[in-house]
């Protein structure tokens, strides 16, 4: 069997749902291959086949190992930062992002960079990402409550209220921005106020459930805090 063929079965074996016989048939193609960037392909197929059996590690320096071997691939990187999100590996899935995926000309991938930003804790730099997007994109309601969000991270607590009534201002309706009010009040301790927007809210979400019964709890009335928790389980 040549070189394409025990890839094409690797591939077929992976449709099967055969993780573990499609890894086999993609390390004897490996051997076969002479060019590096054969050889990427192969090694980040055997990288998809282990991911997909469960065997993250090996997946992961697989990855690394076809990246090392053709540095331009960025499905490699992609595969990489992907896994690395999974495995909740943020400062990695950050680094892989930001070096070799990110387009600044994007606005859908600014958004993500924020996000990735807010999950290693880079506040500062997560507040100037959505920033510059109110400023391109000022109607887009989403960008106000994510960075009163980031303000509540940084204690700037009268800041993030002062976001979210301007997406408020955009829609009123907007039940991610109303959340986000009741958190900007709760940092802010005004206890009251986040009581009153959070039973405002015309939806029945988990965390309105959630943050009625820690505001009650607040509040010293531990058996209506428990009922609140109590319904929020069912």
């Amino acid at each position: 069997m040549d070189r394409d063929k025990y890839f094409d079965m690797g591939m077929q074996f992976m449709g099967h749902g055969k993780f573990e016989k499609a890894v086999k048939y993609f390390e004897k193609c490996l051997d076969l291959y002479e060019t590096k960037e054969h050889k990427a392909l192969c090694l980040n197929a055997r990288g998809n086949a282990l991911e997909r059996d469960e065997q993250t590690k090996k997946a992961e320096e697989t990855y690394k190992k076809a990246i090392e071997m053709d540095p331009n691939q960025k499905l490699f990187y992609n595969n990489l930062y992907n896994l690395n999100k999974f495995q909740r590996k943020n400062k990695e899935a950050l680094e892989t992002f930001e070096k070799h995926l990110y387009d600044p000309n994007d606005p859908n991938q600014k958004t993500v960079l924020a996000e990735l930003y807010t999950n290693v804790a880079k506040y500062e730099q997560a507040y100037d990402v959505y920033l510059n997007l109110i400023k391109e994109y000022p109607q887009e309601v989403s960008f106000y409550w994510k960075i009163a969000l980031s303000c509540n991270s940084m204690g700037r607590n009268d800041e993030a209220i002062m976001w979210v009534k301007k997406g408020q201002q955009i829609d009123p309706e907007n039940h991610h921005c109303n959340i986000a009010l009741g958190i900007a009040q709760l940092f802010n301790k005004q206890i009251l106020q986040a009581k009153k927007t959070f039973e405002s809210l015309k939806i029945d979400l988990f965390s309105k459930k959630w943050y009625l019964a820690y505001i009650t709890f607040l509040d010293k009335n531990y058996t209506e805090a428990w009922k609140n928790n109590e319904v929020r389980n069912e």
